[in-house]
């Protein structure tokens, strides 16, 4: 609850109740405290808090992290075990009025290239304010926490769909016992991080946020282990920490939608000088693999979300690119152990793709074709066995003649002919039907396509180096003293993470470059730990790990300070330049 009497919550089941005091030490001297847990549909979603009067920058009730990607924004208050993703974008119907806010995109539509999808993200940095203020809104909206903006509207429209397919929530956390964790990338424009604390504080009503660099919060889940309790990770091993040799250094390679960062951490702290990006990331591949596939087979230009799942689904980085694409120009057609057939969704039976390799379904399909022949030939042969019995006269049968009916019965010519031709026309109509099947027949883009983050070069990118040499440009610009460790303790995260083999290719390329010995790349299993909530884990992990109260005086930054550093004109440092410091490492 506010002191102010202004901004009460007269919704809030504990308005008007008088306020339980307790004694307590902070800072050396006794304050009055009180603690709160915010309910949301039964289920505790919001954190034990102390919210101090004497402290101007109060803690919240309520904190909730948020990691915005170019493709997916995870969200998630600090008690959950795992964030939950959405799509970080705004979509249309093309030619309506109707719009699908962030979680509306996966739900309500199946087939997505009937939509004009728009996103806030434009290689890392944020382009569109509008777009990211309708998402986070709507984020807010689905953890119950009432803001300017959906007190009274709503942010989506989804009138023409059927309702039981709109998630609602009932509205019960004001936002002002709200706290903001924002994880950002290194080096953002200041005009950028200035108009979304605007928007925060004005438009979202929210009165505290926190920010985080994203490397550094990855880094310290990396150092600490996995300390989440989440009963799926109790016999994983990756649940220690992956650091091994006590150095506490950390290579952050984040490779996502927009862009790869390659960040060296000493303590969580970034190595400013030594930071590397390359502006290649999985939009650049799909839309690679987009042109590739519209080229030779199907016109897939407006197809971008079933292209990027048969990326996600066929390809993988080759560990010896030129060898296997030579064996692979060399070998014959029908032993191609590579070939996939990825055959497309008619949003009507299935509603995703469906990988199928390209030999078993040619063995497949002959066993289909071999069935049918051997079920029409038991058949005529039956028909012929029977018929020929039939046909022997009996001792005692009667003859009559027929004269004009005799024109009209089918003979056993004629029967054998139909049963034949219908026979052909229902192989023909099974054939028909297998080729009609819209299939990607996909083979060297499987690995081609990958092979970009490595050379850029390919589509035309020649300013832009390859993954493995950003990381060895990123190493070697670290003190000497600390480059042995870096090569030790290489994170690997990001959606671009998930390629199978790309951790093997990135140690195999860099042992031939760099001087040292031992090279050791880590990348979290999928299975346990997905690569693209690891720093929203992280970040968890670290606001776990702190003391609430501490928490806010260091990192924590209210409307009032934003409103004192809007009318200081000489601070040009910006408002957050005191807390990235201390994410800052100093050489001394």
């Amino acid at each position: 609850n506010n002191n102010n009497s202004s901004n009460k919550d007269h919704s809030s089941p504990s308005a008007g109740k008088k306020k339980k005091k307790s004694s307590t030490t902070a800072g050396g001297r006794n304050t009055d405290v009180q603690t709160k847990k915010i309910k949301d549909n039964g289920n505790n979603i919001g954190v034990s808090a102390t919210i101090s009067s004497a402290n101007t920058s109060r803690p919240a009730s309520t904190i909730l992290i948020l990691d915005s990607g170019g493709w997916t924004i995870k969200h998630g208050v600090l008690r959950s075990l795992r964030p939950k993703q959405v799509p970080n974008a705004v979509a249309k119907f093309k030619h309506q009025l109707g719009t699908l806010v962030a979680d509306e995109i996966d739900t309500c539509v199946n087939n997505k290239a009937q939509l004009e999808i728009t996103r806030p993200y434009e290689r890392g940095y944020c382009t569109n304010l509008n777009i990211l203020l309708q998402v986070w809104t709507r984020i807010l909206e689905l953890h119950g926490i009432a803001t300017t903006k959906n007190t009274n509207t709503t942010t989506s429209s989804c009138s023409s769909l059927p309702s039981s397919l709109l998630s609602s929530q009932s509205i019960s956390i004001p936002s002002s016992q709200v706290c903001l964790v924002i994880l950002t990338q290194p080096f953002t424009p200041g005009v950028i991080q200035d108009a979304i604390d605007q928007t925060i504080f004005f438009d979202l009503g929210i009165h505290n946020i926190i920010q985080l660099l994203q490397p550094s919060m990855a880094a310290f889940r990396y150092l600490h282990g996995t300390n989440d309790n989440d009963p799926l990770l109790d016999n994983i091993i990756s649940a220690a920490p992956f650091s091994i040799d006590g150095t506490e250094c950390c290579c952050v390679v984040d490779s996502g939608f927009s862009f790869t960062h390659v960040v060296p951490t000493i303590n969580t702290k970034v190595v400013e000088n030594a930071i590397r990006r390359i502006n290649v990331g999985g939009k650049i591949l799909t839309n690679h693999l987009k042109e590739i596939i519209s080229y030779r087979q199907w016109n897939m230009m407006e197809e971008f979300s079933i292209v990027n799942e048969a990326k996600e689904k066929t390809c993988y980085v080759s560990t010896n690119f030129v060898q296997e694409l030579l064996s692979k120009a060399s070998a014959s057609q029908n032993k191609n152990e590579t070939d996939v057939d990825f055959i497309l969704p008619d949003f009507v039976n299935t509603l995703e793709g469906k990988v199928v390799v390209h030999n078993q379904r040619s063995q497949t399909i002959g066993k289909a074709k071999k069935v049918r022949t051997d079920v029409f030939v038991a058949v005529e042969d039956e028909f012929v066995e029977t018929h020929l019995e039939d046909s022997v006269p009996h001792e005692d049968a009667e003859y009559t003649t027929i004269e004009d009916d005799d024109e009209d019965e089918e003979t056993e010519e004629e029967r054998l002919l139909r049963i034949r031709k219908q026979k052909q026309e229902e192989s023909r109509r099974r054939e028909m039907e297998e080729q009609e099947r819209q299939i990607l027949k996909l083979s060297t883009e499987r690995f081609c396509v990958p092979e970009v983050l490595f050379s850029p070069a390919y589509i035309g990118l020649h300013k832009q180096c390859g993954l493995v040499e950003a990381i060895y440009q990123s190493i070697e610009a670290c003190p000497k003293n600390l480059r042995a460790a870096m090569y030790q303790n290489i994170l690997l995260i990001g959606g671009n993470a998930k390629l199978p083999n790309i951790r093997e290719r990135i140690e195999t390329d860099l042992r031939k470059l760099s001087s040292c010995k031992v090279v050791r790349v880590v990348s979290p299993p999928s299975s346990s730990d997905d690569p693209t909530e690891y720093t929203w884990k992280g970040a968890k992990q670290f606001l776990s790990s702190n003391d609430n109260l501490e928490l806010h005086q260091k990192y924590s930054k209210d409307k009032s300070a934003w409103e004192r550093h809007a009318k200081d004109i000489n601070n040009k440092d910006g408002l957050w330049a005191d807390v990235q410091k201390q994410f800052i490492y100093y050489e001394t």
